[in-house]
């Protein structure tokens, strides 16, 4: 982060700074006059900085200004931290030794305002350790002064590493022909494919004229490392230049090629393949022979082979390096190599290890090279240093190398936030939440917005949540809000890169206020009606009422019981319903606008009784001064009552209060005693809920007349006749018998008689107006009348129109039957009936 001429340069002005240091500039360093800090050990006292500010991943920078500045840049030891160097008292507000602070705090004050001002985190580690092992296998080569590595910046002190000599065993092997693709001009293959893998005069391919021959493959090799391959070509005849070219790189074009005139010996040898070098090249190679022809004879080539051989003579290094505490998440890492000087001309292959080596790439040359750190996903980081040529190197190379580091940072850019859906909606507050989706990798601000108003831009409300953590939900109660109301709010964040302006707008209904004064305000046996007073909601919004009853309790939600209403009325009736039936009914308060809406979880509650049914089954019996009113109760009723009245059917009892008390229990008769004969009484009955308290609907009315008194006497009851001979007559005289009205009413009088019979042995005489054979004549002769009148079995007029204690004499004959069939006793009856005139 800082060079060592930056803060050469900062020293002209200490005496300037050290006119106008206080306790002030000091707090930077954790340090404040009125409570004295003492620190006498380093890693305290660079904890306690990195505690108190916002760079807490910078131990490692931190460390390195005390190194420099104080300990000659030696590595903290237990002797040095005790140091008095460092020992910072603040006594009466001053600092003793702040010129030997200054160039710290300089250097401090300078290193966070850089951070500041790049707006993101800019990390140079510099490497921790040598010793790493990840392949289990030892180390090659020589290194010295592996601390002059550990810089971030080249102060050419330098670390060195040489190439050791390593020997071992070379090897060869020959790879003929196996392959041939069939694409010539002006060759001849004779025999069998692929004609040149081995000597035998008959597969062979031939030639007298200029032209190009196809490409022969060979298999792949055996060996490793470092090789080198020689070419040997077996002709029968030659005549004339060939150039043989050699490919591996999967193309057309030769990657190397060899020119040569007319063979002396059957086998002939070609010489070394420049390039071809390892095993990889050798598997891919392939060759082709071009012949410019000088004679007009032919050219025969038997064979072709490439001798490879494989050296391990050589100079090699193989060291390894890792940081233990690397910053891993940014988005730009890179390793950096600063090498000062470099003897040989082998290349460093820079490899990370993934579980294995895994190339990162190379260090070409001297000064700075710095490789992408593929590969740095955690804190731990592992690399190794190897020559790229490691076989048949006969050149010892030294690298005097000052720096070794990791530098990782990201450029911030412009946030993303998101607005999430709220939580918590009440009736006068709401929890607003946001995801900060990124924070553009550096400081992010992030802000709530709204209000009820749909214009968007501005909001009513802006409220800032400081900085916030990337990856990250945010949230803010927003209070003092109106209920039953329509509330639109939005996101943003800010960094140093610039705004999100929106993360989304999105809305929230908050919660209508309950509905209240929740009463019955009627009820028939069937059917209830109540009222309430509804929500009041913001001005764009309508509220609405839901009502839901059961039996039993009072419903809990909007889905419990039965919906009976959802409107904006503040009014309803249910029906339906039973009679004398105790419901229970809960009142909820929802409110909507522009297809937004909420319900308030809480309710009011109502219960009530519907009203029992009317009595039913009514009729009466009835005397001369009584009437029996009989009944049953109307449905869920236990109780009934009956009241009377005496005048025309205008006087039914129109109430409960009307009339007179006839009954009022649980009794489902009443008898009304102790009346008047002959008089109309008016019944009114309603049926009683002493439960729900509640009377019937209507009235059942029914009416009933007392009987008149027609009671009538007459004197004498009996009328003996004794023994009377067949065919005479018999008569009573001096209107022997009386009868008298004892009723009350004007009555008339009606008489019939019986047949004449013997009960005891059935025999009998028919009553006949005219006397005959076992039928005889019974009359009767009125005061007042002077005729004898027949009586017959039917009722027939007597007297009319007999006033109260009026009477009436008469005399009766009996005139015998002429003949008879029985000498039996026989007797007969004479009624009287009455009745009102």
């Amino acid at each position: 982060m800082f060079s060592k001429k930056s803060l050469e340069g900062t020293r002209k002005h200490e005496e300037d700074y050290y006119d106008r240091c206080n306790y002030q500039d000091l707090n930077l360093i954790c340090l404040n006059k009125e409570n004295a800090e003492v620190f006498d050990d380093v890693d305290n006292l660079i904890k306690s900085i990195l505690v108190k500010s916002k760079y807490s991943s910078y131990k490692k920078q931190v460390t390195d200004i005390f190194e420099k500045h104080f300990f000659n840049n030696k590595p903290f030891t237990k002797r040095s931290r005790n140091q008095t160097g460092i020992r910072i008292i603040f006594r009466n507000g001053k600092m003793k030794s702040v010129k030997k602070m200054l160039p710290f705090v300089l250097s401090f004050i300078m290193f966070f305002a850089v951070l500041d001002s790049v707006g993101s985190f800019d990390i140079k580690d510099a490497v921790d350790s040598n010793v790493t092992d990840m392949d289990s296998s030892a180390d090659i080569g020589v290194e010295n002064n592996f601390p002059n590595a550990q810089d971030i910046y080249p102060d050419f002190n330098n670390m060195n590493i040489q190439e050791s000599y390593t020997y071992g065993l070379p090897s060869e092997e020959d790879l003929y022909v196996n392959a041939y693709d069939s694409t010539y001009i002006n060759w001849i293959p004779l025999g069998v494919s692929p004609y040149l893998d081995t000597v035998d005069a008959s597969n062979i391919i031939k030639s007298k004229s200029e032209g190009t021959m196809g490409w022969f493959d060979f298999p792949a090799t055996t060996k490793t490392g470092y090789l080198t391959v020689d070419a040997e070509i077996y002709v029968n005849s030659w005549d004339g230049d060939v150039l043989i070219e050699f490919e591996w790189t999967g193309d057309t074009t030769a990657d190397a090629s060899i020119q040569t005139t007319g063979p002396t010996s059957n086998w002939y040898e070609l010489g070394t393949v420049t390039g071809l070098d390892n095993a990889t090249e050798v598997d891919n190679c392939r060759i082709r022979v071009v012949w410019a022809a000088s004679k007009n004879n032919w050219i025969e080539i038997d064979a072709f082979r490439l001798e490879v051989s494989e050296s391990t003579d050589s100079y090699e290094i193989d060291f390894e390096y890792n940081w233990s505490n690397a910053d891993y998440d940014e988005s730009n890492e890179e390793i950096c190599f600063y090498v000062s000087s470099h003897t040989g001309n082998e290349n460093l292959n820079v490899s990370y290890w993934s579980g294995s080596w895994t190339y990162l790439g190379q260090i070409t040359n001297t000064g700075w090279t710095n490789l992408t750190a593929t590969g740095l996903s955690d804190a731990t980081y592992e690399i190794q240093l190897k020559g790229d040529n490691e076989s048949s190197d006969s050149i010892q190379d030294d690298w005097n190398i000052d720096v070794i580091m990791l530098h990782t940072w990201t450029t911030p850019t412009v946030p993303i936030v998101l607005t999430n859906f709220s939580t918590g909606v009440e009736e006068n507050n709401a929890t607003l939440n946001g995801y900060l989706q990124s924070n553009g990798s550096a400081d992010t601000t992030t802000y709530f917005l709204w209000d009820n108003d749909a214009s968007g831009e501005p909001y009513a409300n802006n409220q800032s949540n400081g900085i916030t953590a990337n990856l990250s939900e945010f949230q803010f109660d927003a209070t003092s809000l109106t209920s039953g109301d329509l509330y639109y709010f939005n996101t943003k964040a800010n960094n140093s890169a610039g705004w999100d302006d929106s993360g989304g707008e999105l809305t929230f209904f908050t919660k209508p206020p309950a509905v209240t004064s929740f009463i019955e305000s009627a009820s028939t046996n069937t059917s209830l009606t109540y009222t309430w007073i509804e929500a009041t909601v913001g001005s764009g919004a309508t509220a609405y009422s839901r009502i839901q009853y059961k039996t039993g309790s009072n419903p809990t939600s909007i889905s419990d019981g039965t919906n009976t209403y959802n409107g904006t009325d503040e009014t309803d009736n249910t029906g339906s319903l039973n009679p004398g039936t105790h419901y229970y009914f809960s009142a909820f308060s929802w409110g909507i606008e522009s297809t937004v809406g909420n319900w308030n979880d809480t309710y009011d509650t109502m219960d009530a009784w519907t009203n029992p049914g009317d009595p039913t089954s009514v009729s009466t019996t009835n005397g001369t001064n009584w009437i029996n009113v009989t009944f049953t109760h109307g449905t869920n009723g236990s109780y009934t009552m009956i009241r009377r009245n005496t005048t025309g059917s205008a006087y039914y009892p129109a109430d409960r209060s009307s009339g007179v008390l006839v009954d009022n229990t649980t009794h489902q008769y009443a008898n009304d005693i102790s009346l008047n004969s002959g008089i109309t009484y008016y019944y009114s009955l309603w049926t009683w809920d002493p439960d729900g308290k509640k009377w019937c609907d209507n009235k059942i009315t029914i009416a009933e007349n007392t009987s008149w008194n027609t009671s009538i006497e007459i004197i004498p009851e009996q009328w003996i006749q004794g023994n009377i001979w067949i065919g005479d007559t018999n008569a009573t005289t001096g209107f022997y018998f009386n009868l008298t009205n004892e009723g009350n009413v004007a009555l008339n009088i009606q008489i019939n008689a019986s047949n004449a019979t013997n009960s005891s042995t059935g025999a009998e005489w028919k009553l006949n107006s005219t006397p005959s054979n076992d039928n005889f004549t019974l009359q009767y002769n009125k005061s007042g009348g002077g005729t004898w009148t027949n009586i017959n079995t039917t009722y027939d007029v007597f007297v009319t129109n007999l006033g109260v204690n009026s009477w009436q004499t008469f005399d009766l004959k009996l005139i015998m039957a002429t003949e008879s069939s029985t000498e039996d006793p026989l007797s007969f009856e004479v009624t009287f009936k009455s009745v009102k005139a």
